[in-house]
């Protein structure tokens, strides 16, 4: 119960946020990265390509995931990549997604032991 708890008050954080990263974040451009505590994980954005690299770097029985997310202009949230690390050696990617327009993207990596970080916005305009 209290896991269920802890994990719904992960989730429910996360959220908010990734609502107010929308809302008042500063764009972000060229690469971006961002980690977990403890040193359990790290996210990527390489912006030429447009690549996205996920790496679990703590061998603690559990992995990571990372999630590429776009504010469309209805203001929904929504993912449109997922990449998992975990397992295994080396690193996870999402290749060529593509960023280029007006619409905001941010990344959020989450521990599977429970807890996530958010990116700051990334904005690409050309």
């Amino acid at each position: 119960m209290v896991g269920t708890m802890l994990k719904r008050g992960s989730i429910v954080a996360a959220a908010a946020a990734m609502a107010i990263g929308f809302a008042a974040g500063p764009a972000a451009a060229g690469n971006v990265g961002i980690q977990l505590p403890s040193g359990r994980g790290t996210m990527t954005f390489i912006d030429d390509g447009d690549d996205f690299k996920v790496c679990d770097t703590k061998a603690d029985g559990h992995g990571v995931t990372g999630k590429v997310r776009q504010l469309t202009p209805q203001g929904r949230i929504v993912v449109i990549a997922t990449i998992d690390d975990g397992g295994d050696a080396g690193c996870d990617w999402a290749t060529d997604l593509d960023l280029i327009g007006t619409w905001p993207h941010d990344m959020l990596l989450c521990w599977h032991g429970g807890g996530c970080v958010v990116s700051p916005v990334i904005r690409e305009s050309d």
